[in-house]
């Protein structure tokens, strides 16, 4: 019997457990933090001989855990993006949620403590499967369940169970989500992946030869990071791309234009011949682009958009799901590498 080249092991980095998924044929790899929201903090792969991170990983993982939305693929669950105020309304309650300090929007001032990007990013998740399939690679699967965290209890209507499943076969990654409302109340849900994708690909070329291209045809009007509710139509057109030389951006975008029934953004590095592409399934609404101060690009698909869980109370379509007791929805995206 022919023996795969995809293996799983668990290894120990920086003090944290690590899971790490591997192509031997493709020269691929992935690495997992379950203690730190599940984050995939790496993906890189071999194209000529050297190792390439496509998802730019943490200096150390105490970084990520300083910071977890900053490094690898954090997870952004029940609701992705800023919630002013840190309250919000549903079915007739008021819910407060714990502040966290996040990155400062565009146009703001100082940094300050401010509920961003969910509840689960840096929380610890059990490893509940690992292994290799000849179709679908390495896989690692983990869960997170909110009851088990008494800081939660009270800060969301209803209790939730949340999956992840990795699964690393040649120059592919895909993750999928799997939620599940396990409480007795209506669950709103939002759900995104904040990939931070190292531009440019080859750290041996220049971001003068990178250009991004994101399949929309409209964006959400934004003051300090939150959507006013207003659509704007875009300034350019990015749907056909956008150099990222001497660019920063901080835009939520949406009006997506699918293709087999899935949105595609590329991130595209000339110098290197090489491509790195954000597939996501027809459940994500809107792309959210963004630079971080370093040499990357956050190519980033989610369901709903910031203060989705107030904005839609003002009536406003925001693609908020909400879940009834014992409802399931399941989310896929892949990120995969390409020669161009």
């Amino acid at each position: 019997m022919e023996r795969l080249p995809y293996t799983v092991r668990r290894d120990v980095e920086d003090g944290y457990e690590v899971w790490v998924l591997e192509d031997a044929a493709a020269r691929a790899a992935a690495w997992v933090v379950p203690d730190v929201g599940f984050n995939l903090c790496r993906l890189s792969v071999e194209p000529d001989g050297h190792e390439v991170a496509i998802i730019d990983p943490p200096p150390i993982l105490a970084d990520l855990r300083r910071d977890p939305c900053s490094f690898g693929m954090p997870v952004l669950f029940p609701f992705p993006g800023r919630i002013p105020g840190c309250s919000f309304a549903f079915r007739g309650h008021h819910y407060r949620l714990t502040p966290r300090k996040g990155p400062t929007p565009a146009g703001a001032g100082s940094a300050s403590p401010v509920c961003i990007h969910g509840l689960v990013l840096d929380l610890p998740w059990q490893v509940t499967g690992h292994g290799a399939d000849p179709e679908e690679g390495a896989i690692v699967t983990g869960h997170i369940e909110s009851e088990a965290f008494p800081g939660l209890v009270g800060q969301y209507p209803s209790a939730f169970r949340l999956e992840m499943t990795y699964r690393l076969r040649g120059w592919m990654l895909t993750a999928e989500a799997r939620v599940q409302n396990v409480g007795g109340e209506d669950l709103p849900a939002g759900y995104g992946l904040h990939p931070y994708l190292h531009a440019p690909i080859d750290h041996e070329s220049s971001v003068g030869g990178c250009v991004i291209e994101v399949p929309a045809t409209r964006r959400w009007e934004l003051v300090e990071g939150v959507p006013t509710g207003r659509l704007l139509p875009l300034e350019e057109d990015v749907a056909r791309g956008v150099s990222l030389e001497g660019r920063a951006f901080d835009e939520v975008y949406t009006g997506l234009l699918l293709s087999e029934g899935v949105s595609r953004c590329a991130l595209s590095d000339t110098g290197a011949r090489l491509a790195t592409i954000v597939e996501a399934d027809r459940s994500f609404r809107n792309w959210v682009v963004y630079t971080p101060p370093r040499p990357a690009v956050c190519l980033e698909p989610w369901t709903t958009i910031p203060n989705a869980l107030n904005l839609t109370q003002q009536g406003i379509d925001t693609g908020l799901d909400v879940l009834h007791p014992g409802e399931s929805r399941t989310w896929t995206v892949r990120i995969r590498v390409k020669r161009i």
